[in-house]
Order: structure tokens, then C-alpha cells, then sequence
């Protein structure tokens, strides 16, 4: 988030839709931190600011969004509208594809997402993508490449047996993240390439409509 801090400070302006890719709770947060001290803008009972959260969203979703974003300012200044999305249907992003490329004026999306990978390319041509992962999560991801066998299993277990998406798509980004930086580091060795391309498209499915967790 801080890059998102940085470019306001260095430019005033700020783009006019975004994808973050972070723990969700922890990114609305920082948002909202971000919308009062740097925007100077006061969030309780303001008409011009939304915050939703949904589990799936589609097109009906997209559709609501789209229908929202085109009223006048009640405020007569920025509309800020945060949606925080465990799944976003293929539907779903494809509606959103015009009102992302042209919102009405002073419209600003936020959009969070547990992964970045299930995010369509055409959404992605139209938003800046921002990744709010943080320490927790990698340090998480470094603790399972430093275990065994059976300690892996036994980290999997529960999220298995609670189809628990946010922590599968949490644990994911956070191993892709780590070997990403191994990959740098180390040089571009053939595990490395093979264990990304792995978790890419696990990131893939788990973004799908109806993943096997």
C-alpha cells in the first residue's frame, strides 16, 4: 500500500481503478487510513463512499456497481466505492470492463482480491495492480517451504476440511511470492520456473467458478 501513498504524494492524482491483491480486512483498513489522512476525505455517513463485501462476484454484482458509479457526486467531490471479492466470476469481470475503462468523472475503484491470478488480462490492461500480501503472509509461506512432508499436511488439513478459499488463496499468493524472490535471487533455475508455473494455475483454478479446494 505504500506505493499507492507514494504516487498520490509525488503525482496528486491517483488512477482511477485498482485490483489488490491482499488479506482483505487488512487492505480495507488501509484504505480507509489512506482515504482520511491523505485524501482528507471523512468516510462515516458519507453518501460518495461504499465498502462491500461479497463471496462471489458476477455479473448481477457488476451490474449493481456499474448502476451506482454513474450517479452525480452526492457530495460534489469523489466517489469511492471499495469492493472486496473472495471469487470474481468470468461474467462478472467481462460486465465490469466498460465502467472500469470509462467510470464517470472523480470515480475511484478499489477492488480486493485474495489473488491476483484469477483476475482476467482484460481487466488487468484497465486497473493498477497493487499487492498489500504483507510479512504475515510470506512469513507463512516460508514456514511451509521450511517443513516436512507431514507438517505441510497438517497445515493443509483444515483448510481442506473447511473449504476454507481465503486461506487456500492466502497460502498460494504468499508461496508464490517467496519462490518469485527465490527466482531472482538464484538465478533462473528450472525448479523455480516449474514451481511457479505450478502455483499459477492452482491460483487459476481456486478463481474459478466452482473450485476443488
Amino acid at each position: 500500500m505504500d506505493q499507492l501513498k507514494e504516487y498520490f504524494k509525488k503525482n496528486g492524482v491517483l488512477h482511477h481503478a485498482y485490483v489488490i491483491e491482499g488479506e482483505k480486512r487488512a487492505v480495507v483498513q488501509q484504505l480507509a487510513e489512506f482515504f482520511e489522512k491523505d485524501l482528507g476525505i471523512t468516510l462515516a455517513n458519507n453518501p460518495d463512499y461504499s465498502c462491500e463485501t461479497f463471496d462471489t462476484f458476477g455479473i448481477d454484482e457488476a451490474r449493481g456497481l456499474r448502476e451506482r458509479q454513474s450517479r452525480v457526486s452526492a457530495l460534489g467531490g469523489r466517489k469511492i466505492f471499495v469492493v472486496s471479492a473472495e471469487r470474481l466470476t468470468t461474467e462478472g469481470q467481462n460486465a465490469l470492463l466498460k465502467t472500469l475503462e470509462e467510470p464517470t468523472a472523480g470515480t475511484l475503484f478499489f477492488i480486493i482480491v485474495p489473488s491476483m491470478a484469477q483476475v482476467l488480462p482484460t481487466v488487468r490492461s484497465r486497473v493498477t495492480h497493487l499487492y498489500a500480501g504483507g510479512p504475515s503472509r510470506e512469513k507463512e509461506a516460508e514456514v511451509f517451504l521450511a517443513s516436512s512432508y507431514h507438517e505441510r499436511e497438517n497445515v493443509l488439513k483444515p483448510i481442506l476440511e473447511e473449504k476454507d478459499r481465503a486461506r487456500a488463496a492466502a497460502l498460494l499468493s504468499g508461496l508464490h511470492g517467496c519462490i518469485k524472490e527465490r527466482f531472482k535471487k538464484n538465478g533462473y533455475a528450472r525448479e523455480y520456473y516449474d514451481a511457479l508455473f505450478a502455483l499459477d494455475r492452482c491460483r487459476s483454478h481456486l478463481g474459478g467458478r466452482a473450485p476443488s479446494i
